[in-house]
Parts: C-alpha cells; sequence; structure tokens
C-alpha cells in the first residue's frame, strides 16, 4: 500500500471541476494577463479639407515706427488687420477681379480717437473710419496719406481732410522662393505738425476704382489704371469708387512734431 507524505493530503491530488474550468480559461486566453491602467480616450483625427474649402485670405501686416523730431525712435509696434466686410473690400475685389473695374491710387486711412484734438470726432464702431459723404464736394476721411496730391484722393478728397500727408509708395516684392512678386507693401509717413499730442485708434487701407461709366457695375471697364489715378484724364461718364479695403483698431499716441512711419504688407493665401 502506497502512502502519500505527510505533508500532502489526499484532496491536493485532485482537480475540482472548477479549477479545470479555470485551466481551459487560462489556455485560451491569447496571452498573459496585464493589469490595465486608466483608459485613454482617442480622438479620431480631423478630416483633411477637400479642395476648395480652404478659402482665400487677405493678410495685412502692419508696422507703426513713432520718430521723434531728432530721428530717434520713441517707439514701434506690429499688428494684423483683416479684409473689411460685408459691401467694402470684398466688393472691391469682385469689381477688380471680374475687369469691371481697374484699380487708380491707394491710400492708407488714420482713424480718429475722440477728442484726440487731431481730427473731428468720429465713431470707434463705424467701419468707414470717420468718413463723411454728402458728395464729392464734401466728403473727407479723418485723416490720410496718399501718394500724390494730383490723384483723385489728393485732389477730390485730401481738400476736405483735416490731415492729408503725401509721400505714400506701393511696392510688389517678390519673396524668396517664388517666381513672381506676392505681395504688396505700402510706406508712408504722417507728421504731427499741430502742438498737440494726438492718437490714432485704427487704420485702413483703401483704393479708388474707376468703371467703365457711373452705375455700370456689369460692364467691363475700358479706362486705364493711369487715367484713373490722374481724374483729368477720365472718359465722360467715368463712375469712381473709393471703398476701405483692409482695416483694424489700434491705439497709438503721437506727440506734437513726432513721425509716424507706417508700413502695411498686403499677402494673400
Amino acid at each position: 500500500m502506497k502512502h502519500n507524505p505527510p505533508y500532502l493530503k489526499p484532496s491536493a491530488t485532485k482537480r475540482t471541476p472548477i479549477a479545470l474550468l479555470l485551466s481551459l480559461l487560462f489556455l485560451l486566453l491569447p496571452g498573459p494577463l496585464v493589469a490595465q491602467g486608466p483608459s485613454v480616450e482617442k480622438t479620431a483625427p480631423a478630416a483633411p479639407q477637400k479642395p476648395g474649402e480652404e478659402g482665400i485670405k487677405v493678410h495685412g501686416h502692419w508696422k507703426f515706427v513713432v520718430k521723434n523730431p531728432d530721428g530717434s525712435i520713441a517707439s514701434t509696434k506690429e499688428f494684423e488687420n483683416a479684409l473689411l466686410t460685408p459691401g467694402s473690400g470684398d466688393s472691391l475685389l469682385s469689381y477688380t477681379l471680374s475687369g469691371q473695374a481697374v484699380i487708380g491710387e491707394w491710400a492708407v486711412v488714420l482713424c480718429n480717437a475722440a477728442n484726440s484734438g487731431m481730427f473731428p470726432a468720429s465713431s470707434p464702431s463705424s467701419p468707414w473710419c470717420g468718413w463723411n459723404y454728402s458728395g464729392a464736394a464734401n466728403s473727407y476721411w479723418d485723416g490720410l496719406i496718399v501718394t500724390s496730391m494730383s490723384g483723385y484722393f489728393g485732389t477730390v478728397i485730401c481738400p476736405n481732410s483735416p490731415v492729408c500727408d503725401a509721400g505714400l509708395t506701393l511696392t510688389t516684392p517678390t519673396p524668396s522662393g517664388s517666381k513672381y512678386p506676392t505681395q504688396l507693401v505700402l510706406s508712408g509717413n504722417y507728421t504731427n505738425s499741430g502742438t498737440q499730442p494726438v492718437t490714432v485708434y485704427g487704420v485702413q487701407t483703401v483704393f479708388v476704382s474707376c468703371f467703365a461709366s457711373i452705375g455700370a457695375a456689369s460692364t467691363t471697364a475700358t479706362v486705364s489704371p493711369s487715367q484713373c489715378q490722374n481724374q483729368g484724364s477720365l472718359p465722360s461718364l467715368t463712375g469712381v469708387l473709393a471703398l476701405p479695403f483692409t482695416g483694424t483698431t489700434v491705439t497709438q499716441a503721437v506727440a506734437a512734431g513726432q513721425v509716424l512711419s507706417i508700413t502695411v504688407t498686403l499677402s494673400f493665401s
């Protein structure tokens, strides 16, 4: 007769049905049991935009440099702007890209801060930045920096605007790696020739466009950009439209005798 060792009981050599079931489950598992940590919810990546859904964007980068009378720099500021809509910058793009109008000349508009002593007070909420239109003879913006005093802005708007400085330049640089120009850069200066400090609360770019005839927004323009710049050479019945293109709010103080140097870089994507 075989005796079991004293440290083993007969029942220890037998497997119960439960033990057999656990052993079978263990064999059927695909791998060892591992303690699981907290669950992490994974977010599915956003679906890429389809061609044509990205939209066309107009970027405007502004740089202010305030200079003292001795030429030293008092302050600098950089900021972005946006296309003014509806019925303003978007309308200008529609008219010019479709050939219904041609661009004559550009200008930079300075918006007045209420009671600054620079211009008549105007509403900061107005997208027209102090624009007053009651017929061409009485039209003005708060302040303008124009290319020439002999163009549309110089002859029609500036005589009624409190501030109008000439000398705005327009260049179209070609960035590195590009075959053609992709930017439009406007540069000009405003000089506070008064005796009191002034404040600019907003800025805009604006350009004048010319139609083939007054009210003929569906007719391809037949005037040239040079004719649109020189109002005296425009054919009869030529419609002229001057609207803000881009703009934004900004607060910039300019002391008496200081010069506000402005550079605006417009690009598209």
